[in-house]
């Protein structure tokens, strides 16, 4: 089997791509083969697979994401050499309509997997004007789709109220070889705590405004007025 996975933008620090690497790494060791079509990669070295660069222009709103501009012009050759029996979409942008028309011209079926909030994020950019035009425009891809998968429940209901049809919850697991008890710290917990026995709470994002930072912020404000028995660690970068 092969797949063509598509994503808007590479980018090493980026969830979906740490995503899309992940459901890759899992393939390859299925003997499945992939190859992945971007309007922008970072580093082409995190890819254990081929990347099909295609032109693309910097997204006004969020300027460490580029869209891409050309069509299927940027990648049919090199897709119709590969010759895949999936597509599987990682963003809803405009290289997945061009991936739409690829797969409707040459009969691919075709997936997607919805990652990101879109219209939530709209207002922190004070664009809550456009969230029926973006609910719209998600509503006429995904339809197209064979199915679309999401990482949660939650989200899956979300699309279902927006009337997207064929949606899926698949989880995403846990990496344990990255994510282990043996990786504990004794003397990181004691340098964080000062020597206190504390709970260490611990946050992991993309530090922007559409992380719920203000949430995580109230949030944590509302634990510290009623107890002190914890510490706190953020951890992320502001790109």
């Amino acid at each position: 089997m092969k797949i063509a996975y598509f994503i808007g933008t590479l980018k090493k620090e980026d969830g979906v791509t740490r995503v899309l690497l992940a459901l890759i790494d899992q393939a390859r060791k299925k003997g499945i083969d992939s190859v992945i079509i971007t309007g922008w990669a970072e580093d082409v070295s995190i890819s254990p697979v081929p990347v099909i660069q295609v032109p693309s222009v910097i997204f006004p709103l969020y300027k460490a994401y580029r869209i891409s501009v050309s069509g299927m012009r940027g990648f049919s050759k090199r897709l119709d050499e590969f010759k895949p029996d999936i597509i599987h979409l990682h963003s809803p942008d405009t290289i997945a309509w061009s991936a739409l028309k690829y797969s409707k011209k040459h009969h691919i079926p075709i997936i997607a997997t919805h990652h990101t909030d879109f219209c939530k994020y709209l207002a922190y950019y004070h664009l809550s004007i456009l969230k029926p035009l973006v609910w719209l425009l998600l509503r006429r891809l995904y339809k197209q789709m064979n199915f679309t998968t999401t990482p949660s429940q939650v989200i899956s209901q979300e699309l279902i109220g927006n009337r997207i049809p064929n949606v899926h919850t698949l989880p995403w697991g846990v990496d344990l070889a990255n994510f282990s008890p043996s990786f504990r710290s004794d003397d990181w917990r004691k340098e964080i705590n000062k020597g206190q026995d504390k709970s260490i709470l611990l946050c992991v994002c993309r530090l922007t405004w559409e992380k719920d930072l203000r949430t995580l912020a109230d949030a944590y404000k509302l634990h510290r007025n009623k107890r002190d028995d914890f510490s706190m660690v953020i951890e992320g970068r502001t790109f």
